[in-house]
C-alpha cells in the first residue's frame, strides 16, 4: 500500500513538474511575443550611438507615404553593422513606415531584386549605393559619403580608419529632399556646339552626367540663353558645358544678372576654344589661361622606369584642397584629361571671393607655344605646376561659380571608365545646389573603446566564468539527482 501510494505521489510530481515547466514555457513565448512589439530601449553610450537626432525623429513621425531604403552593393562589414543599427533606429522612429532592405548583387538571392532596382533607379556604373524611395520620388547616396576616413600613414603604411559617420545627416537630407513640393531644375546652355547632355550613346556625349543629375531629385533642361533673354527663375543651376563658340556679349550679361540673384554656375571649358566668358571669371578671382597642360609621368614596366607623356592629369589627394566637394574623395585617383591653365587673383568685384579646388602636380607645366612627344618645359615661357585646374568663387550674395578646365573630364568616355569623375560630378552639383547638407545634423565620432585588463583580473575572469560556474552547476545537478534517487 505504501509502495502504491509513494508511486502514486512520484507519478504526481512528476506530472506537476511537467506543467510548471510547459507555463513557463508558454510564459516565456507569450513575453517574448509582446516584447517583440512594445519595447524600449535605452542608450547608454557615452556618444549616444543608439539615438537619433530630433531633427530626423521629427522628420520621420512626419512621414504619411512608406518610405522605402536599399542598401545596395557589396558593404564592407563595418559599414554594413553600421548601417544596420542606424536603419533599423529608423523603422523605429517612423512607426515601421520606413523599411529597408539589403542587397547584393553578387549573391544569387538578390539578383532579380538587384537587377529590378537597376532598372528602377537607372543605374550603369557598379557602385555602393544607398537607394532611397518616396512613392514615385527616388535618390541616391554613395555609401562612401556616409563616413570620413583618417588620412594614411605613409610610414606605417596602417589601413585607414573610419573617423567619423555621415550617415544621418546625408540619409536625412535625402529624404527631405524627397519631401520638397518641387524637384530642382538643372539647366544646360546650348547654341555654342557645347556637348550633348542627351546623348547616353556616344563616348563624347554628356548624358550619363545628366542622369546622375536626374537621380538625384532634379530635372534636367536645355536652355537657349540667346533665345530666352534671361536665366529662368527656377534654375537650382546652370551647367556651361565645353562651348566651343564665345557666348554673347548679351548672354553674359544675363549670366551677371542670375549670379546677381544668387544664382548657381557650373563652367567647363574646352581646352582649345575661347568661351567668351574670360573676363566675366576675371572679374570672379579666375583667370583663364591660354596654355594646355602636358607632362611627363614615371611608371615601372618590366623592371624599368618610363616617362610617359600625356595630356590626361592624374590627380591625388595630394592635389585636393580643403573643400566639402573634395571630402569623400580623397581615397580616389582622378583622371582629368585636356586640361588648361587657370590662375587664383584678387576679385575685381566686391564680395567676391576666390579658391583653387584641384592643382596638377609639378609633373605637369602649361604650354604655351605648340607641342608633341618631344615638348619641354621652357623656362620663362611655360608656366610650372603646381597648376590650379579646378577653381571655386563665392559671392556674399551666396553666388557660386565652380570652373574646370577639361570639359571630357565628365563626358560618357569618362564617366563610365573611372567612378572619380563621376563622383566628382555628382559632389559639385550638390555642393552648388546646396542640398550637401539640409538639415545640419552633426557628425558622430567613430570611437574606438579598448578593455584594459590586468593579470591578476585575467586569472580571476578565468577562475570564475571556466571553473566556478561550471562547477556550482555540476553541485546543483548532482544534488537535483541525489534528491529524485532518494
Amino acid at each position: 500500500m505504501k509502495a502504491q501510494e509513494k508511486s502514486y505521489d512520484y507519478r504526481r510530481s512528476r506530472l506537476a513538474s511537467a506543467a510548471t515547466i510547459l507555463s513557463a514555457f508558454l510564459l516565456l513565448i507569450l513575453v517574448n511575443y509582446f516584447s517583440m512589439r512594445h519595447f524600449w530601449t535605452f542608450d547608454l553610450t557615452t556618444t549616444r550611438e543608439f539615438t537619433l537626432s530630433d531633427k530626423t525623429t521629427t522628420l520621420l513621425k512626419s512621414l504619411e507615404k512608406p518610405l522605402q531604403i536599399y542598401v545596395f552593393g557589396n558593404v564592407e562589414l563595418q559599414v554594413e553593422n553600421y548601417l544596420r543599427r542606424l536603419l533599423m533606429l529608423y523603422e523605429q522612429a517612423s512607426g515601421n513606415k520606413v523599411e529597408y532592405r539589403f542587397v547584393n548583387p553578387d549573391l544569387e538571392a538578390d539578383r532579380a531584386v538587384a537587377l529590378t532596382l537597376r532598372d528602377r533607379f537607372e543605374l550603369t556604373l557598379p557602385e555602393n549605393l544607398l537607394l532611397i524611395e518616396l512613392g514615385e520620388r527616388r535618390g541616391t547616396l554613395r555609401i562612401d559619403e556616409l563616413y570620413e576616413l583618417s588620412p594614411p600613414d605613409i610610414l606605417t603604411g596602417a589601413p585607414r580608419r573610419i573617423t567619423s559617420w555621415l550617415a544621418e545627416e546625408k540619409i536625412s537630407s535625402k529624404i527631405v529632399e524627397l519631401l520638397l513640393d518641387r524637384k530642382g531644375v538643372v539647366y544646360f546652355l546650348q547654341g555654342h556646339r557645347e556637348g550633348d547632355w542627351r546623348d547616353k550613346e556616344t563616348p563624347q556625349g554628356y548624358g550619363e552626367a545628366a542622369s546622375r543629375i536626374e537621380r538625384d531629385f532634379f530635372e534636367v533642361r536645355g536652355l537657349h540663353l540667346l533665345l530666352e533673354g534671361t536665366v529662368p527663375q527656377d534654375a537650382d543651376l546652370l551647367v556651361i558645358n565645353g562651348p566651343l563658340t564665345p557666348l554673347h556679349a548679351q548672354e553674359v550679361e544675363a549670366l551677371s544678372a542670375y549670379l546677381s540673384r544668387g544664382g548657381r554656375l557650373l563652367v567647363c571649358l574646352d581646352w582649345d576654344s575661347n568661351s567668351g566668358l574670360e573676363e566675366f571669371l576675371a572679374e570672379r578671382g579666375i583667370i583663364v589661361r591660354r596654355e594646355k597642360l602636358l607632362g611627363r609621368i614615371s611608371r615601372i614596366v618590366g623592371g624599368i622606369e618610363v616617362r610617359e607623356f600625356g595630356s590626361t592629369v592624374p590627380l591625388l589627394e595630394r592635389d585636393y584642397t580643403n573643400h566639402p566637394i573634395l571630402r569623400s574623395l580623397r581615397s580616389q585617383t582622378i583622371l582629368l584629361p585636356n586640361l588648361r591653365a587657370l590662375e587664383i587673383q584678387q576679385p575685381k568685384l566686391p564680395g567676391w571671393t576666390a579658391t583653387a579646388l584641384l592643382r596638377a602636380p609639378s609633373a605637369f607645366w602649361g604650354e604655351s607655344g605648340n607641342w608633341d612627344e618631344n615638348a619641354q618645359f621652357d623656362e620663362g615661357e611655360d608656366v610650372q605646376g603646381p597648376i590650379p585646374v579646378a577653381a571655386v568663387s563665392e559671392s556674399d550674395k551666396n553666388a557660386r561659380i565652380v570652373v574646370f578646365s577639361g570639359a571630357l573630364a565628365f563626358n560618357n568616355r569618362n564617366i563610365y571608365l573611372q567612378p572619380g569623375a563621376a563622383d566628382l560630378w555628382s559632389n559639385t552639383v550638390n555642393w552648388l545646389t546646396g542640398k550637401n547638407s539640409l538639415l545640419g545634423v552633426g557628425p558622430r565620432q567613430a570611437r574606438e573603446f579598448r578593455l584594459r585588463i590586468t593579470d591578476f583580473q585575467l586569472v580571476l575572469l578565468f577562475t570564475f566564468t571556466v571553473i566556478a560556474i561550471p562547477f556550482a552547476i555540476l553541485c546543483w545537478a548532482a544534488i537535483v539527482w541525489f534528491e529524485r534517487r532518494c
